[in-house]
């Protein structure tokens, strides 16, 4: 494309963002500017995208059985909490909340995200992770997607503009918000039994200075407009200063004297989110609250690679989902290993990513953007014997060859990088149950098409790493 035409691309592009919400905050008071978004979207081939929506709901179960099997989650984590201070007291509060001393709430809403690639040569879509706590973008991923196929319907080629996925998670995610409040009001939501009642409000638990502002927003705004129910932003040391915890009930109350029916959490995935120990405080109020918890901390604990390391063992799925699922989930799974385990398999996946360190990389168990370790620092770290500590907190993942593509990336209004790029496709997942019968809720609600350059490692958009992107899917 002539340097003309693009600039007035970028200049067209840069004008739909600001005036269709695709913000974060620059972190300074009120000052927003838009997330960084991809020139142009990005073609990922139809089978590719229909398996990743169909995978979903079997994902969904897979959490909510693991999530639910309290023994399974003691034992896959022991390691990991003995060497690792905040993985440990995550676990601390899990045990003493659910082991029975108290009415609790069974019913839990599961709002997750599956990430894939694909597959250079094989077209294969291999799953990344999948993230079960703040998962971010439901909304903007919409605006992104309606950014895309708006600059296609004035291209020389406007059909291409139906190609464009747009994803409803801003739509489904509010939805799902909902039935969790109207489950809390029902009786079936009475952990103590009591009668259905009205009321309730969704308590977005979010950072002290959010960044991603303006994608939670949405949510606030949707659940209020469309569905009438009221939300509150509050912080998890505002949950334990602010808050009040019925010992008869276990209502949250707070200060306006409504009751907490959902609890939304766009924090508490890393320890920079426990500054004080009055957030660790607000976190076990709320677990321990008759409030439906979207994650609860079974569901969180989901999120560690200890946990999703055993997606690989097939005896272990069986436990969760049936064989028909096993089969589905098998095809996306990428080898983890376990750094404690001397079995053969382990042991040649080592010598190989010290051989060669593209073949692998090594990811702890905290959520968050910055924290994979590759390259020259993991041939050092696996070279000269890893710690007892380290073998418990890391595992060993084959890295994904992904396919790569020609974009430019926007950030600040103008192209900050433009080259080869790389996909990461995920897709929301809504899960609402309370582990007997059948699920309220088990669907693929929507997507998210995250791009960065090739010769970056990590991601994450409000790090300035990764763009939002769509996917183009051909008929």
């Amino acid at each position: 494309m002539a340097d003309k035409q693009q600039q007035l691309l970028v200049q067209e592009a840069y004008a739909y963002a600001l005036t269709h919400g695709l913000l974060i905050s620059t972190g300074l008071d009120f000052q927003m500017t838009h997330a960084p978004f991809t020139l142009y979207p990005t073609e990922i081939p139809r089978s590719c995208f229909s398996q990743a929506m169909a995978l979903a709901p079997c994902f969904n179960k897979l959490v909510d059985g693991m999530a639910r099997d309290l023994p399974f989650l003691q034992e896959t984590l022991k390691g990991v909490c003995e060497a690792d201070d905040f993985m440990a007291r995550l676990m601390k509060i899990t045990t003493e909340v659910y082991d029975g001393s108290q009415p609790t709430q069974p019913w839990m809403l599961g709002i997750h995200r599956s990430d894939y690639m694909i597959e250079a040569g094989t077209s294969r879509l291999l799953q990344v992770e999948i993230n079960t706590i703040s998962v971010a973008f439901t909304a903007l991923s919409n605006a992104v997607n309606r950014l895309h196929a708006y600059l296609l319907s004035k291209s020389p080629d406007p059909q291409r503009a139906d190609m464009v996925q747009i994803s409803q998670s801003n739509v489904q995610v509010p939805m799902a918000m909902r039935d969790a409040v109207h489950t809390w009001r029902s009786s079936a939501g009475r952990p103590d039994g009591g009668e259905p009642r009205t009321g309730g409000v969704v308590a977005f638990v979010v950072q002290p200075n959010e960044r991603n502002v303006a994608d939670q927003r949405t949510l606030e705004q949707t659940l209020w407009s469309v569905h009438g129910i009221r939300s509150v932003r509050i912080t998890l040391e505002e949950a334990a200063r602010d808050t009040t915890l019925s010992m008869e009930n276990y209502d949250l109350t707070l200060p306006d004297g409504s009751v907490v029916a959902l609890a939304y959490y766009r924090c508490g995935y890393t320890p920079a989110d426990y500054y004080t120990e009055d957030c660790w405080k607000g976190r076990e109020k709320i677990e321990r609250a008759n409030c439906i918890k979207c994650p609860s901390l079974p569901y969180h604990l989901c999120t560690a690679k200890k946990v999703q390391e055993r997606f690989s063992n097939e005896a272990v799925l069986q436990r969760y989902v049936t064989e028909s699922e096993l089969q589905i989930l098998k095809g996306c799974m990428m080898p983890q290993h376990d750094l404690s385990s001397s079995a053969p398999a382990v042991l040649e996946s080592i010598a190989r990513a010290i051989r060669d360190p593209e073949s692998h990389v090594m990811k702890p168990q905290r959520e968050g953007g910055g924290t994979l370790v590759h390259g020259a620092t993991m041939v050092q770290m696996l070279s000269n014997g890893l710690s007892d500590a380290d073998k418990k907190e890391y595992i060993l993942m084959e890295k994904i060859q992904s396919v790569q593509f020609e974009n430019s990336i926007l950030r600040n209004g103008a192209i900050g990088a433009s080259g080869k790029t790389v996909p990461e496709l995920g897709v929301f997942g809504v899960f609402l149950g309370k582990g007997e019968g059948a699920p309220q809720i088990n669907a693929g609600v929507g997507h998210l098409l995250r791009t960065k350059m090739a010769d970056t490692q990590d991601g994450g958009v409000c790090s300035g790493i990764s763009a939002l992107d769509s996917p183009l899917v051909r008929p």
